[in-house]
């Protein structure tokens, strides 16, 4: 299959979510059957305690048990995961049937929001939550569940919108192209893909109906926008982005550094407050913490061009500092949620360990996203900086990710 697709050469395919799609296709190839859907996961105990006060563990229900205060649960990022939009979509139309995108459906996202937890950037994050006993209740699509055995505990309840895939094929692709999608789709329809499927956690609930969410593909977007809005209930940010400037981040990371924190300052809200610390053998704070205005943005941009490579890398001196420096400004905005950037190679030679600093971050409860230049999978310096996100529930990024500034934008979920 793979040389057929070879010899007409890199077909234009396209895989869809939601049947609206469909009126654009010049042509619905085929539905591949891999049955999917997202799902409302309980621990077992919260499960029955649960159900025998609500009855029945739909999300308009779950919903209902959060704003009072019974449940914790969470959801994943609607504008980085398909799940977390799913859920928001059926979270606005459980809020008002008639008008998901309604005044008094938004007014229940904010008060959600108000008491939620810290937004999930991946799934791997709710999970940590809910071994940590912070979260109680959460999202997750089946497949995932089904092959995660530390959640076998869970009962899981399907709800929202299936995730199938369909393929459809364009008016504009050529008579080679939709050859090969047509090959592509008698693959995925074989005998043997179709038991790998059910082997990975597919076809489960195949007599499951998708549930109604009143919106259309403008709706979507309209729905992420409102989010952004609701997201820290109408909280600021205040982050402070720590930056590696010993010698081993000379040359190209340092380069990339620079490049993405300068683009990812086009996409950070004038409501947030912002500041930068540097660091190798000694901290250096940059740029002191203030409203992102348009004066803040351009001392930051100076701030990050003058950047300039030192020597050795006390890593956790500089997370120290930059989280004394977020802490002193809540007391100015006491309503703002904390972030913390460590941008680095992770070779930490000076200073703290991650050992003696990590009781504090944790007692502090700032997130601490991490970004890595020039790491290895399985090296310590890996390990360390996934440690230090871990303690809070944030996550670590590879500088290498094509849209790693994507990715940044999405932690402060602004949008083009």
């Amino acid at each position: 299959m793979l040389k057929a697709l070879e010899k007409i050469n890199a077909p234009a395919v396209f895989f869809v979510k939601g049947e609206d799609l469909a009126q654009f296709a010049d042509d619905i190839i085929s539905i591949i059957r891999a049955g999917h859907e997202i799902g409302i996961l309980m621990e077992k105990d919260t499960y029955d305690s649960f159900i025998e006060k609500y009855k029945t563990a739909s999300l308009d229900k779950v919903i209902e048990a959060s704003l009072a205060g019974d449940l914790t649960f969470a959801y994943t990022n609607p504008y980085t995961s398909a799940t977390g939009l799913n859920a928001l979509a059926s979270a606005l139309y459980a809020f008002d049937n008639a008008d998901p995108l309604s005044a008094n459906a938004q007014q229940k996202l904010l008060d959600y929001q108000k008491q939620s937890p810290p937004v999930a950037y991946t799934t791997g994050v709710l999970v940590n939550q809910a071994q940590k006993g912070i979260i109680k209740a959460m999202v997750m699509e089946e497949q995932a569940y089904t092959n995660k055995p530390e959640l076998k505990n869970y009962v899981y309840t399907p709800f929202g919108i299936r995730h199938d895939h369909p393929l459809y094929t364009f008016d504009y692709v050529s008579d080679k192209e939709k050859e090969a999608a047509k090959l592509f789709s008698e693959f995925c329809l074989s005998d043997e893909s179709q038991k790998l499927g059910d082997e990975k956690g597919f076809n489960k609930h195949n007599d499951y109906q998708s549930q109604q969410t009143g919106l259309d593909g403008a709706g979507y977007l309209a729905a992420q926008s409102i989010w952004k809005e609701a997201k820290d209930g109408g909280q600021p940010i205040i982050a402070v982005f720590v930056s590696d400037i010993s010698g081993s981040m000379d040359g190209t990371p340092i380069t990339s550094l620079k490049d993405s924190l300068l683009a990812t300052k086009s996409y950070i809200s004038s409501s947030n407050y912002i500041g930068l610390v540097s660091y190798a053998t000694n901290v250096h704070i940059e740029l002191p913490i203030k409203k992102f205005d348009e004066e803040q943005k351009a001392y930051f941009s100076g701030a990050v061009k003058n950047l300039t490579v030192e020597d050795s890398t006390a890593t956790y001196d500089a997370v120290l500092v930059a989280m004394k420096m977020i802490i002193d400004k809540k007391k100015e905005v006491p309503n703002a949620k904390m972030m913390l950037f460590v941008l680095t190679d992770g070779d930490q030679n000076r200073g703290y360990s991650l050992d003696r600093i990590a009781p504090i971050v944790g007692g502090l409860k700032i997130p601490v996203y991490s970004i890595g230049y020039n790491l290895t999978p399985d090296s310590t310096p890996t390990k360390e900086l996934t440690r230090l996100s871990n303690i809070n529930e944030a996550a670590m990024i590879d500088a290498k990710s094509a849209d790693l500034v994507n990715q940044l934008r999405n932690l402060f979920n602004t949008q083009l």
